[in-house]
This record gives structure tokens, C-alpha cells and sequence, in this order.
């Protein structure tokens, strides 16, 4: 199965919007060139930055540069294989995953990085050999990623997405969808910390769980489509992933953070919810629930292929989850009463870039 690679924007800084002037950190021993890679289940992304080490602040994105890319779509969840002691990530993915991974360190190194780190997440955690291929990445790269826990991936994707809005942590919720893991986060100012909801209920699972408990069918394998689903399966998937929701996070968790604003953070929110509402970055993009809900229901009706013809999703990758996505979605807001969501257009690598604990380690 071969892996095809292309790259999307992902800007912003910690703690400081991407301002225009170039900015300086006020000690010249503080500023320097860093590079980040976030090496996720689904994708894999990069960015290069001058840092102040000190305040742990970006002063300015280097790479990607205005209407530039810098991502690889690497599918390694999918790319996981059963075996005796548990799910391996096969041969054929590793390969295929140094090979971009090799190339993203290789463009870094060219924008002048003087060190790069990076984090790797939830697939790596459930792969018996997702170390030991991390290791072989910095091994052949020079690269210093980690496998982190789904605790500090929460904890990044906050540090992430106060890059790119000015908000009172205290005022915000911050919901992390990726491939294979979900994270829910909020600044707790009473106590100093974070609260999280951790769970693996994510975009994966989620059409994994379409195609064999609403549709009824034995193989829910990597390249299994459940589309088209039809508007009665969409509500069942509604409804299914509002059974998760109530499941998997606490009532104390959601009257804790009521009357916050939520942001969406993360693959299913900022490229697949947004592309398919209205084909513009996460940057543009905001929803309500009847929105998501009545935007479902309508492209429930087409084929993967009438999706990409349609322009509501860019690959046929995209297109197998895409409305599983939004089901999803719609199911945890409909059971945890989100009215709308504000998505930003992060990853984790703002996160990595300033974070000294991980960064300067």
C-alpha cells in the first residue's frame, strides 16, 4: 500500500500571535533557530521558528512561510497489523514513514534549524514497536522526538492553541481530535492545573465502530468506506458517538468548564470538520451544532468519490472518514451540550517548539 505525502500550512506561535515586526528576545543568548515535528496517527507536522528559550515564546515563524505547506500525510494507524502480543506497525509503513519523515528534518535543517525535537503520539503508544521505530527516525535523522503520553499531548495541544487566539485560559476549553486518541482540556485556576478528559474515541475508532455497529459489517479495515451512509445511518452515528460522549467524560469534567468557549484543535476539526462546512482553513472557521448536524445529514447521501468530485474533501482518505467525522462531532456536542466550536488551525509543534521540558531536554 503506498503512502502519497503532501504538505499543509501551520502557523502561529506560543503565548504571542504571528506579528509582522520581527521581534528579538532580549537577551541574545535566549534566541534561537528550532524545529518541530508533531509525528501524529494520521499526519505528521513540522515547523521551524526563532525561539526566545527563556520566555518560551515564538518570535517568528521561519518555515512554513505565507501560503506554504510543511506536513506529511503519513497513515501509520492505518498501517498497524495484529499480531500475537498486540498491534505492530507493519514493514511496509515504517518504511514509507522514515522515508517522509526524512524529508520534512531534511527541509528543517535547510530553514537553518540548529536543533530539532518533536513529540510522537497515540498510535506509537499502542504499537508494540512504536519506540523502537521512533528511535530508528532519530537514529537515522538526528531527530529528538519522543513517545508522549496522552496526559502531555492534552497539555501540549493547550500550550498550542493559545499560539493563535489572545483568550483567558480560564474562559476556554480546548478539544483535541486526532486519528486514534481524543483529549479534552481546561485551565483550572482554583487549583493551578490542568483538567483533562482522556479517551481513544477518536476518528478511527469512530468509523470503525459506523461500519460494524450501525451498517452491520464484518470489515472495518483500513480502506473500508462506511459512505454512502445514508441519512438514517448518520443519525445512528449521531447518536452512537453521543453514547461514547456520556460514557467517556465525566459530568464533573463538563459542569466544570460550562459557559466556556470550546476550541477545536487537531485533524478532525481543523481540516476535515472545516473542509467539509465550507472548504476553508481552520483559521475561518467556526460552526454550531445545527450546522455540523445539518451539513451531515446532507452529504451522508454521496460516495467517496462524489465527495472529492464535490470539492468537500481533497483525498480519498479524507473522504472514508469524513462524514464519520462529522458524526462524531456532533454527537459529543450533542451530548455535552457544545453549542459551537472555534477551530484553530495548530498541531502540537507550537507546543514543542517553546516548551523547554521537551524542547531543551
Amino acid at each position: 500500500m503506498k503512502r502519497g505525502l503532501y504538505f499543509v500550512l501551520i502557523a502561529g506561535g506560543l503565548f504571542s500571535a504571528c506579528a509582522a515586526p520581527v521581534r528579538h528576545a532580549d537577551r541574545p543568548e535566549c534566541e534561537a533557530i528550532r524545529g518541530a515535528l508533531d509525528v501524529g496517527s494520521g499526519s505528521t507536522k513540522a515547523m521551524v521558528a526563532r525561539v526566545d528559550t527563556c520566555k518560551e515564546t515564538i518570535l517568528e515563524v521561519i518555515d512554513p512561510g505565507p501560503n506554504e505547506t510543511f506536513h506529511a500525510k503519513l497513515l501509520f494507524k492505518e498501517g498497524l497489523v495484529s499480531g500475537s502480543v498486540g498491534p505492530a506497525l507493519s514493514a511496509e509503513v515504517r518504511t514509507s514513514g522514515l522515508a517522509a519523515i526524512q524529508q520534512l528534518v531534511e527541509r528543517a535543517k535547510r530553514s537553518g534549524a540548529s536543533t530539532l525535537v518533536g513529540v510522537a503520539t497515540a498510535v506509537f503508544r499502542e504499537a508494540i514497536n512504536g519506540k523502537e521505530f521512533i528511535q530508528e527516525v532519530n537514529a537515522r535523522t538526528g531527530a529528538r522526538i519522543r513517545v508522549i503520553s496522552q496526559q502531555e499531548e492534552a497539555e501540549l495541544g493547550v500550550r498550542s492553541a493559545v499560539a493563535v487566539v489572545a483568550v483567558d485560559l480560564s474562559q476556554v476549553v480546548v478539544w483535541d481530535i486526532g486519528g486514534a486518541s481524543m483529549q479534552i482540556s481546561a485551565w483550572n485556576p482554583t487549583r493551578g492545573k490542568f483538567m483533562t478528559s482522556l479517551n481513544r474515541f477518536a476518528s478511527g475508532p469512530m468509523r470503525a465502530a459506523v461500519i460494524r455497529q450501525v451498517q452491520g459489517k464484518k470489515s472495518a479495515e483500513a480502506g473500508t468506506s462506511p459512505n454512502p451512509m445514508g441519512r438514517k445511518d448518520a443519525a445512528k452515528a449521531i447518536e452512537l458517538a453521543g453514547i461514547q460522549a456520556r460514557r467517556l467524560v465525566a459530568d464533573a469534567f463538563i459542569n466544570g468548564v460550562r459557559g466556556r468557549e470550546w476550541l477545536g484543535i487537531g485533524g478532525v476539526h481543523a481540516l476535515s470538520i472545516c473542509e467539509l462546512l465550507q472548504g476553508q482553513s481552520a483559521a475561518d472557521c467556526s460552526y454550531t451544532l445545527e450546522e455540523l448536524e445539518a451539513r451531515l445529514l446532507e452529504l451522508s447521501e454521496l460516495t467517496d468519490r462524489q465527495l472529492i468530485e464535490g470539492g468537500h474533501v481533497g483525498a480519498i482518505e479524507y473522504a472514508r472518514g469524513a462524514v464519520t467525522n462529522a458524526a462524531l462531532v456532533c454527537g459529543f456536542m450533542k451530548a455535552l451540550g457544545i453549542k459551537q466550536v472555534r477551530t484553530l488551525d495548530v498541531s502540537l509543534v507550537q507546543g514543542v517548539l517553546v516548551h523547554e521540558r521537551i524542547a531543551g531536554s
